[in-house]
């Protein structure tokens, strides 16, 4: 049965084997699988494993019942309501699995209004690509258009996995070749002005904020988040917690953050977060619209995620790897951390001026190399 798993009792290697094929040895160490049937059955139901030391049977029948609650069907022939399964099922699972909900509510509702008066059952490939078109119409960007479609995509690899659907119907569909738009790179002038600007904003916490982000590249939401109990000032080090990769880290703190944080701390050090709402007792959530009024007052074309391209920019062009670099980012992705990192046009010419005198080298020394492979034919 779907959803069933048997561990290889090899404890080397403990791979989670699915029992549909009832496999005799385990398919990665080849190690006999007969004793681990008995005392080493697991349920995975909503990415979550559970063990079940009763044995297979019993795990059988309880990942049946799970299903059948979800379904809400004794016949399985019988239509479910897409509506029916978001509200009931799904939604609560994917709030579960997503700690900000609110930044993707809007790709969610527009989902479920699309979709609500259809049967589950009856939704094909060609329906989701109407939605896409019709999600095209909205002249959304490449991107945002492949953020609405890992929305519909979760939803049916859900229903999949819940054997509500024999198959997604988004399984085939291509996501949009994202455009790669060139980031504005600020200045050091740039860094001083846009400081000033927050420093004179109405905001008390713009400045603060701000510098954060120039001089650790943490994300909006890591900061906002930040409690002084994270902050230690006797070992200079910020604990990055709620991280949207889910990996803590630690990240050392600059003279000059040490001194603001100080500074930040005699103004608010009396509450939790180090950006504290009064009204509702926890962190403030946004500072954004404080920052956007800033950069239209300097005439910046920039969002506040560009401080995070340039810190990591700057920790590049300072000579650091990209091993160090994930590590104070907490990137996970080479790929994604060279995306952020922009060299200079002046620095890229010179790494191309580098490989080509390299290159140069070597053809001097195979010509070197062949006129003395001539003499030596001579001679003899």
């Amino acid at each position: 049965m779907k959803g069933v798993y048997v561990m290889c009792n090899n404890n080397k290697c403990r791979h989670m084997i699915a029992v549909d094929k009832k496999l005799k040895k385990c398919n990665k160490c080849r190690t006999n699988l007969r004793e681990a049937y008995q005392d080493k059955i697991y349920i995975r139901y909503k990415n979550k494993w559970k063990h079940i030391p009763e044995g297979l049977k019993v795990a059988e029948l309880e990942m049946s019942n799970l299903k059948n609650e979800v379904k809400g069907l004794t016949n399985k022939n019988d239509k479910i309501k897409f509506a029916d399964v978001y509200n009931k099922q799904y939604l609560s699972y994917f709030q579960s699995q997503n700690k900000d909900y609110n930044k993707v509510r809007a790709r969610q509702e527009a989902f479920y209004n699309y979709f609500e008066g259809y049967y589950l059952q009856d939704i094909k490939k060609i329906d989701v690509e109407g939605y896409i078109n019709h999600l095209r119409d909205k002249d959304f960007k490449q991107s945002t258009l492949n953020r609405y479609l890992r929305v519909v995509t979760n939803f049916f690899n859900f229903c999949e996995q819940m054997e509500l659907i024999d198959k997604s119907p988004a399984k085939y569909i291509k996501t949009n070749k994202e455009e790669q738009s060139e980031k504005y790179i600020l200045s050091p002038i740039d860094e001083d002005n846009l400081l000033r600007v927050c420093r004179e904003s109405k905001s008390s916490y713009l400045y603060y904020y701000v510098l954060i982000a120039i001089e650790t590249g943490m994300r909006s939401s890591e900061i906002l988040r930040l409690k002084w109990q994270d902050v230690s000032f006797d070992y200079e080090t910020i604990y990055v917690t709620e991280t949207k990769t889910g990996d803590n880290r630690i990240i050392p703190m600059t003279e000059r953050l040490r001194a603001s944080l100080t500074e930040l701390f005699d103004l608010t050090g009396v509450t939790p977060h180090l950006f504290h709402n009064h009204k509702t007792g926890s962190h403030i959530t946004d500072l954004k619209p404080s920052f956007t009024r800033a950069v239209k007052k300097l005439g910046l074309n920039i969002s506040f995620h560009n401080l995070r391209h340039y810190f990591i920019t700057r920790a590049s062009q300072a000579g650091l790897s990209s091993l160090e670099i994930m590590q104070l980012s907490g990137h996970k992705d080479h790929k994604t951390l060279q995306r952020y990192s922009h060299l200079h046009i002046e620095q890229a010419q010179n790494s191309m001026k580098a490989i080509e005198n390299y290159k140069k080298k070597l053809e001097a020394k195979k010509a070197d190399d062949k006129v003395v492979n001539l003499s030596n034919v001579k001679k003899g």
